[in-house]
């Protein structure tokens, strides 16, 4: 499901709930739910107790990272009285929690070609920012802002864009020439929420040139999701 749907649907969950009250029990359970995996006698991985004594919890897939930070997938955030679920995010995403000042943050992390020669870092692409408001749970998006490439960066994808080699489908030239050209996409996603027009342009060329399929597809649909997110950061 793209962001912009899900937070279509986000909205339609806010306008049906009612306020939401304090939990009157120190013991919180999961929702029944096909995308966390959970059922009625499931325990949360986390709950999160707010100043107002309402606590929402996170049902779901979790697993450590490289760095020993939990990190979610295909989960759930709910209400630990009412079981009322107040949102989801799938398995395309990778999440890391933090929580501090009444505000729960779920960053969203994805891989951008920006380190060192290009090579890939796994970065917080934007945040599900959550908080209490008279009562009633909130939210925004936060994007992250500081991913951001550099003058050269940009005139050496655009450079290498223009003197691409292509094979047709079913025809690569070379051993990883499909990462190649993928990598070249993300160049090009990173240029263009930069600001440059003319990356864009190339971007949207891009699956026209290369024949996409499969992963390739998806991987670059997830891309162009997270262009549209960068030009249309209020989206709730």
């Amino acid at each position: 499901m793209s962001k912009t749907l899900r937070h279509l649907v986000l909205l339609l969950l806010i306008a049906l709930s009612p306020t939401w009250i304090s939990a009157q029990s120190s013991e919180c359970r999961c929702p029944k739910s096909t995308i966390a995996g959970t059922t009625l006698t499931s325990i949360p991985d986390t709950v999160f107790t707010f100043s107002n004594d309402h606590s929402i919890s996170i049902c779901g897939y979790v697993e450590m990272n490289e760095e020993g930070h939990k990190q979610f997938s295909e989960f759930i955030l709910s209400d630990c009285n009412s079981l009322e679920v107040f949102d989801f995010w799938d398995a395309t995403l990778n999440c890391i929690l933090r929580f501090s000042n009444d505000t729960l943050r779920i960053d969203i992390l994805g891989a951008f070609a920006i380190g060192e020669n290009f090579k890939f870092q796994q970065l917080r692409c934007y945040s599900d920012v959550i908080y209490f408001r008279e009562g009633k749970i909130n939210s925004h998006l936060e994007m992250n802002r500081t991913i951001k490439f550099t003058d050269e960066q940009i005139r050496v994808t655009l450079n290498s864009y223009e003197t691409t080699k292509w094979s047709a489908l079913g025809e690569p030239s070379y051993e990883g020439y499909g990462e190649d050209k993928m990598q070249l996409a993300n160049q090009l996603m990173l240029a263009t929420i930069s600001g440059n027009e003319q990356a864009a342009a190339y971007f949207k060329e891009f699956k026209r040139k290369f024949e996409l399929d499969g992963a390739y597809m998806e991987w670059y649909r997830e891309m162009d999701s997270i262009i549209g997110l960068y030009q249309n950061e209020t989206l709730i």
